[in-house]
């Protein structure tokens, strides 16, 4: 880029300046380019970040309200009846998502 814009201002003739001057503007443009999509991508994990450790902050509090309750409330086996559908539903769900995620990066490519 830089030898680019040093080639413009050393240019000898108009013609030539035009010329290296539309080389700089296509590096240039190529340039924001990748980067304005580099910065999105950067975005976006960094959202995923905060969100995973709200989640994990969230997980913490409604566990220790929800625990005593649900032991209260259920016999030791029905917890565990549930805790497998849960497991179990959880699990179809992440095979779903990862086709669709899957799926979704083929079309982005």
């Amino acid at each position: 880029m830089i030898s680019l814009v040093e080639k413009v201002y050393s240019a000898t003739s108009e013609e030539q300046q035009e010329e290296h001057g539309q080389q700089l503007q296509e590096a240039l443009s190529e340039f924001l380019e990748e980067f304005v999509h580099h910065m999105e991508e950067e975005e976006k994990v960094l959202s995923l970040k905060k969100t995973l450790i709200l989640e994990r902050h969230s997980f913490a509090f409604v566990s220790q309200v929800f625990t005593p309750l649900l032991n209260e409330n259920f016999e030791t086996r029905e917890l565990e009846n549930m805790n497998e559908v849960v497991i179990r539903q959880h699990s179809l769900f992440r095979e779903k998502v990862g086709r669709f995620k899957f799926e979704f990066e083929i079309i982005l490519i």
